[in-house]
């Protein structure tokens, strides 16, 4: 099997598609100044002073490292009962992505928030490319 054949959608992307192709057609230049993509990843890079995380979350050290940053940004009560509370079919990792994506989004209101692309190019619909952490 060649590369190309691994390709494919993560279970969690396909069920999502349809939701992401709404947003898409609901979107525009104008919106973006209230929407932002935000990337969990990118926002732990930044929660960690931008320090590369060493670990995946779906590591045991990954994911601990990544609640003690976000005990460490005040979610300490937020992710700890959102674990507890975790619906079945809903992942480990996904509370703590869920708080680091809140954790941008109180940056980006605040003017703290960073744009990467700094200077974003424009797709099709004139929408900036780029997401924030």
């Amino acid at each position: 099997m060649s590369s190309l054949e691994k390709i494919g959608l993560s279970r969690q992307a396909f069920s999502i598609s349809q939701k992401i192709t709404e947003v898409d057609e609901w979107m525009h230049p104008q919106q973006q100044d209230r929407v932002k993509e935000v990337h969990p990843e990118l926002s732990f890079l930044e929660l960690n002073k931008r320090v590369a995380l060493m670990h995946g979350k779906k590591e045991k050290t990954g994911f601990d490292q990544r609640r003690e940053l976000l005990n460490t940004a005040g979610f300490d009560t937020l992710i700890g009962s959102s674990l507890q509370q975790r619906p079945a079919g809903v992942g480990l990792d996904d509370a703590p992505d869920a708080c680091v994506a809140c954790w941008t989004a109180e940056r980006i209101l605040s003017g703290f928030g960073v744009c990467v692309p700094e200077s974003p190019t424009r797709d099709r619909k004139h929408l900036r490319v780029e997401i924030w952490r």
